[in-house]
């Protein structure tokens, strides 16, 4: 989409919808102090996502309920997928994210 010149960086969906998928582990989380239109906390992770046979440390922004903060816990490992045709742009899976939370907690 032309937008007269200014690039603008795709949505977290057509990422994970159009990106490769991988894992990346949280080396820093933090709450930026905004919220979205539903409330929820945004917050900024500084992430190691696995590139090949070794690692590429990359930023994504989630937004978050309060219950869902444990999952971007500093070491958390997540799903991603990461687009790499304007650079590399990482979104967060959170739906899978949340998924793979309750099946730890069911296997417990």
């Amino acid at each position: 989409m032309d937008h007269g010149g200014i690039a603008f960086e795709p949505s977290s969906d057509e990422v994970l919808r159009r990106g490769d998928p991988t894992r990346a582990v949280v080396v820093h989380a933090r709450s930026s102090g905004l919220r979205d239109d539903q409330g929820r906390e945004l917050f900024t992770l500084v992430l190691n996502v696995r590139e090949g046979v070794g690692s590429v440390q990359l930023t994504a922004v989630v937004a978050l309920d309060e219950t869902e903060i444990d999952l971007v816990a500093e070491g958390a490992d997540l799903p991603v997928a990461v687009l790499a045709d304007r650079g590399r742009i990482v979104a967060v899976d959170l739906t899978r994210a949340r998924q793979e939370r309750e099946s730890e907690r069911e296997s417990d």
